[in-house]
């Protein structure tokens, strides 16, 4: 008796599962990289904010100024006391942003409350972005 041609069902299923397990590992590994590296950037972006604010609030006075800034230009961010950059532990600013990371220029000045002016700033890669949010009292997410 001759053995018809073709797969069996269990077959078909095997190698349908298998070509699922494949494509998902892929397409899981080629968008990780992106995200990832966006969300160190806003881990630093969130840093950096938060320590300007904590600045702020211990030497803070009249006429002195600290300020958070972001440019876009070079994808940089920096914390400047009176118009200097500083560096606040290990942290040395202006601190440029990884390779392909955008980010939107944004100011943010804060008093000796930690006050600022409400805003947002984006950081972006190729096919990952976030929005960092800054509230009015100066806490940022």
């Amino acid at each position: 008796m001759k053995r018809p041609e073709g797969f069996t069902l269990v077959e078909l299923v095997s190698i349908i599962v298998i070509l699922a397990i494949i494509s998902i590992t892929v397409m899981g590994v080629s968008n990780s990289g992106d995200a990832q590296r966006v969300q160190a950037s806003r881990d630093q972006v969130l840093l950096a904010l938060r320590s300007a604010r904590h600045l702020a609030m211990a030497k803070a006075g009249a006429g002195r100024s600290i300020e958070f800034v972001a440019l876009a230009s070079n994808d940089s961010i920096d914390v400047q006391d009176a118009g200097s950059s500083v560096s606040l532990g290990a942290a040395n600013y202006p601190y440029v942003l990884g390779q392909g990371i955008e980010i939107s220029d944004a100011t943010f000045r804060f008093d000796k409350m930690g006050r600022t002016t409400a805003g947002s700033i984006s950081i972006s890669a190729s096919d990952a972005s976030v929005t960092v949010s800054v509230s009015a009292n100066g806490a940022s997410q």
